[in-house]
């Protein structure tokens, strides 16, 4: 995953739209970035983050304030293996 959807992750994210029209949880992203330079994986999770809000607000009319946004190791993801760009953990 770069800075824009996949026609599969898209359409991972349109069940999680779908799932919050239904449900009143909120949802945290934690985007991951693998870069040498720091601010470059900075900038990529930032886009990334993005890109789901958009999509979220936009298509499914989910209230931004049920987005939000942590890092992998505050919500115990440390030991990070394989492709994944991110996580989405859903609360109550």
């Amino acid at each position: 995953m770069g800075s824009s959807l996949s026609y599969e992750e898209l359409e991972k994210l349109q069940d999680i739209g779908t799932w919050m029209q239904d449900h009143p949880n909120s949802i945290t992203i934690a985007p991951f970035a693998d870069s040498q330079a720091q601010d470059a994986a900075v900038q990529l999770k930032d886009m990334r983050v993005a890109a789901i809000r958009k999509v979220l607000t936009e298509q499914f009319g989910i209230d931004n304030k049920r987005i939000l946004v942590s890092t992998p190791e505050k919500m115990g993801y440390i030991n990070k293996t394989g492709q994944e760009a991110l996580i989405i953990f859903m609360t109550e």
